[in-house]
């Protein structure tokens, strides 16, 4: 009855705007919803603007009039849209690849500038061509993040507060640029403070999530030698403090997990490493939390908390140190002294494959031996929240399980046992392979 009662239509509380007040309340109560609104509303504004400008600005500069020239080169841009988009979901098969926006935002205002100087038909179909497929990046993660913000019970009225607010806008720009159309301003002016909005935007995300910038390019970097399938990606809440507990498996977990993970997360690394001047100011901008024994420990439990209490993702390798064997070593009880009165959910995480890597110590080696495989499979599984109450046997369990369902994930990258064999031969054929009472030594080539 209540739920009824909830989508009942009031014809006074239409009338008065409750209805909208109501239905709006989830955009603006949710800043990662609310930006990423802004964001797109902006961009279609923009786009609005440019298509009723633009052929003003051919007949200015080109002294083209033919409407299907003109119309052509704007359809560039639309295909331009499809291209990037189809790259943007491609980039973004496994997780919300937010480091594409900032990187769409710098494209897009290129573009823009680009479109005064440019003096031939085809410069301009390259430029929309390329405006369009930056526009591509740009939307795409930003839609994403909004039905991913959204809840199941609210996304209905998001994407309506969505469309409301798109219309609002493009019709408030669309209004503006009449009213500088009637004062004389011409083409290139109205394309200029198109430039100028575009360039107060692309600096306001960078500014808001420099890490996301270089989150793409690592991304970019690690993409070449890993693929990275990500499960469980919704049991991280979309708002509020988490603690996120794992195996450690290589010196790259914390990429990997940043590159999985739909929200940026805060490290916690050994003080030595932090230290290093050519790497401190790398890790101030992912807010990693340096941490070493004795009483500078406490202040860096005292940060983490502070973190989580603003809401921040916090990551912990609970094991102190990397695994030697591969095997999961016991858990240190640091974390239970963050988590300790608060009520922040923690997430296991489980990453698998991992080891066998460059980067982790099997073979006894690190980054010496040679990759197995190119891009490497890696597998990250976030489980199920548990309460912070949670002892330490119960969050290690939760891991290993974890690891145990990533298993089934290894199927479609694993070989049958006799060709895997004879693949790890090739690669040392001379090393000892086995003996018996005939032949002491018998290597992998017999």
């Amino acid at each position: 009855e209540e739920v009824k009662r909830d989508m009942h239509f009031s014809v006074p509380d239409y009338v008065r705007g409750r209805d909208l007040a109501r239905n709006l309340e989830p955009i603006f109560y949710r800043p990662v919803i609310r930006l990423s609104i802004i964001g797109l509303m902006t961009f279609w504004s923009i786009s609005q603007v440019m298509l009723a400008t633009f052929p003003a600005f051919a007949k200015e500069s080109l002294g083209e009039t033919n409407t299907v020239m003109i119309q052509g080169i704007l359809a560039c841009s639309g295909i331009g849209i499809m291209l990037g988009s189809l790259i943007a979901g491609s980039l973004s098969r496994h997780h919300i690849e937010i480091g594409l926006i900032p990187v769409g935002a710098v494209g897009i205002s290129l573009g823009l500038f680009l479109i005064p100087e440019l003096q031939s038909h085809s410069a301009h179909m390259l430029n929309f061509l390329m405006i369009g497929t930056m526009a591509g990046f740009f939307i795409v993660p930003l839609n994403a993040l909004i039905q991913f913000h959204a809840g199941e019970s609210e996304l209905g009225k998001v994407l309506a507060g969505n469309n409301l607010i798109q219309n609002i806008g493009m019709l408030s720009f669309l209004v503006l640029t009449s009213v500088l159309s009637y004062l004389g301003a011409s083409a290139y002016v109205i394309l200029a403070l198109l430039f100028v909005v575009a360039c107060t935007g692309t600096l306001y995300t960078v500014f808001k999530i420099p890490q996301s910038l270089v989150r793409f390019v690592l991304t970019y970097l690690m993409s070449r030698r890993y693929k990275v399938l990500v499960q469980g990606m919704r049991n991280i809440p979309d708002t509020g403090g988490v603690m996120l507990l794992g195996n450690h498996i290589s010196w790259i977990d914390w990429a990997i997990m940043s590159i999985a993970s739909p929200r940026p997360i805060s490290f916690v690394m050994a003080r030595a490493i932090y230290e290093r001047w050519y790497l401190t100011w790398f890790f101030r901008l992912f807010k990693v939390i340096p941490i070493a024994r004795g009483p500078s420990a406490q202040q860096s439990l005292e940060m983490m908390a502070q973190l989580l209490d603003e809401g921040e993702v916090v990551c912990l390798f609970p094991e102190g140190q990397i695994t030697r064997t591969g095997v999961m070593l016991p858990f240190q009880r640091g974390y239970q002294r963050i988590v300790e009165g608060r009520d922040t959910p923690i997430i296991p995480v489980n990453l698998d494959r991992v080891w066998g890597s460059i980067f982790s110590r099997a073979g006894g080696r690190f980054i010496t031996k040679l990759p197995r495989r190119f891009p490497y499979p890696v597998t990250v599984c976030f489980g199920e929240p548990l309460p912070p109450g949670s002892p330490i046997h119960k969050v290690r369990a939760a891991v290993r399980e974890l690891g145990t369902a990533a298993w089934k994930y290894r199927k479609a990258d694993s070989r049958p046992i006799c060709l895997a064999f004879i693949r790890r031969a090739r690669v040392r054929p001379f090393r000892f392979a086995m003996a018996d009472a005939r032949r002491p030594r018998v290597t992998r080539m017999g």
